[in-house]
């Protein structure tokens, strides 16, 4: 049999060597470093997905052996990129709304579910009670979630309460948000049925302070003795889709403390609607620094009577205008 004999020169022989080494000097040079704060992070929030309840800076060391001084910091700035939430009644931590923006077509948990431990934080730090309503197809709000303050005397509002779409402060924020002439609004502001009626001029200029500012108020008006503060959470397109308020018996909270809360409001509805309904023109807002405190007694009062609140007719939803406010609470972690 004939062979085939093939002489390389001393060149080609070179060649040939380096050509069987360099695979694996190559495949040496592939593997990355990771980032080591990247990948603790990612850990953390492994960690806090795995639980079945909140955890501690403790119990995150201990589960994914990251120092508590690092653990610590990376979870003070996931809180502060609501990543995670921090409950600071007990200094734990769960997985926040941001997280939602990341899974969007994963999650099988409703909105009210994700929202839920904002509503904790808001109703624990102002002592107050934070609803959480659902704007429907027939205009009008549905209370879908809320949480309650620790305080001994607190107001209660039954979940599955409906409003008409422009009562009380959220009906102002949403009527902030109208394209209409005054006859109309005047024609849509009788709907509801007030307590403690106000003049429509008086309704106009809080309908033109909470196109301003974001946030409305409503001081007794819708039910006597109880004060609400709220703002509205709008999607991509800008439509309503969530309202968030606080409700306390009227004389609990300082001006102040509204002013600070209804800041807060507008806060939490843009983190909200960025997370949930993100669009190109999505702008973040910061939380302002206020606090509150209230009284303790020992009554409840109760606001669960619909008859207060009469149908409004089934019409088009406007188009909305986003109401961002300035200032985001800033809040230790």
């Amino acid at each position: 049999m004939a062979q085939t004999v093939i002489r390389l020169s001393e060149k080609g022989k070179r060649t040939l060597k380096k050509t069987r080494e360099n695979p694996a000097k190559k495949a040496t040079a592939r593997v990355p470093k990771d980032v080591g704060a990247v990948v603790n992070a990612l850990r953390i929030l492994r960690c806090l997905s795995g639980s079945s309840k909140p955890l501690g800076v403790a119990a995150v060391t201990r589960a994914t052996g990251i120092s508590a001084s690092t653990a610590f910091g990376i979870l003070r700035t996931l809180a502060r990129l609501h990543y995670v939430s921090f409950i600071e009644s007990d200094k734990t931590y769960r997985l926040g709304l941001a997280m939602a923006e990341m899974a969007a077509g994963l999650l099988g948990v409703s909105h009210a579910e994700l929202i839920h431990p904002e509503l904790e934080r808001l109703a624990l730090n102002y002592e107050t009670l934070i609803l959480l309503w659902r704007i429907t197809e027939d205009n009008r709000l549905v209370l879908i979630d809320r949480a309650h303050s620790q305080t001994a005397v607190r107001v209660e509002i039954k979940l599955g309460y409906r409003m008409p779409l422009l009562a009380g402060a959220i009906g102002r924020c949403v009527a902030a948000t109208l394209d209409v002439p005054s006859s109309e609004l005047r024609r849509r502001f009788a709907i509801p049925r007030w307590q403690a009626p106000l003049s429509f001029d008086d309704f106009e200029k809080q309908v033109f302070d909470a196109r301003n500012r974001g946030w409305s108020l409503d001081d007794g008006h819708l039910f006597r003795g109880l004060t609400s503060v709220a703002a509205l959470v709008v999607d991509e397109e800008k439509r309503p889709r969530f309202g968030i308020s606080g409700v306390s018996i009227t004389g609990q909270q300082s001006l102040q403390a509204l002013t600070a809360l209804g800041q807060d409001l507008v806060a939490l509805a843009a983190t909200i609607g960025s997370a949930l309904f993100p669009g190109p023109d999505i702008v973040s807002t910061g939380r302002s620094e206020a606090g509150a405190r209230s009284a303790s007694h020992s009554e409840v009062i109760h606001a669960s009577d619909e008859s207060a609140a009469p149908a409004l007719p089934s019409n088009v939803l406007p188009t909305v205008n986003r109401m961002a406010g300035s200032g985001r609470r800033a809040r230790k972690t």
